[in-house]
C-alpha cells in the first residue's frame, strides 16, 4: 500500500501493515489476532479493516464457518521500496526475511487441533 494510506491507519499515526478480514466476515478472529500478534512480535505496527478491510478475494472466498479464512495484508510500500525511484531498498530483505518467518510460524501450527 502506498505510504499515504498508511498513514490513516491508527489516527493519522501511520501503521507498517493493514490485516483486511472484512470486519470478521472473511477470517476467524482468532486467526486475524495470532497473525497480528506475529506481525507486532516482528517489531511491525499493525492495525485492522483501516484503511483496507479487504477486496473481491476476502469476500468472495472467505468463509470461516467452513473453515476457509481470507485475510488481506497490505503492506507499506515504505518498508521496501524508495518512492523516488521506484527501486527497492535494503528493507527489501528484512521485510522477505520477516514474512519467511511468519509463514514458516503458521505452516508449523496444528490448525485441526486449535
Amino acid at each position: 500500500m502506498p505510504a499515504i494510506a498508511a498513514g490513516y491507519a491508527f489516527s493519522g499515526a501511520g501503521c507498517d501493515m493493514v490485516l483486511g478480514d472484512r470486519f470478521g466476515a472473511s477470517c476467524s478472529p482468532s486467526v486475524a489476532r495470532l497473525v497480528e500478534r506475529e506481525l507486532q512480535e516482528l517489531g511491525y505496527s499493525v492495525a485492522r479493516n483501516a484503511p483496507y478491510a479487504g477486496g473481491y478475494t476476502t469476500e468472495h472466498y472467505g468463509r470461516p464457518a467452513k473453515n476457509v479464512h481470507t485475510l488481506q495484508v497490505e503492506i507499506n510500500r515504505a518498508l521496501y521500496l524508495d518512492p523516488d525511484s521506484l527501486n527497492v531498498t535494503a528493507g527489501f530483505a528484512v521485510l522477505k526475511n520477516n514474512l519467511d518467518r511468519l509463514f514458516n510460524r503458521l505452516a508449523a501450527i496444528d490448525w485441526w487441533a486449535t
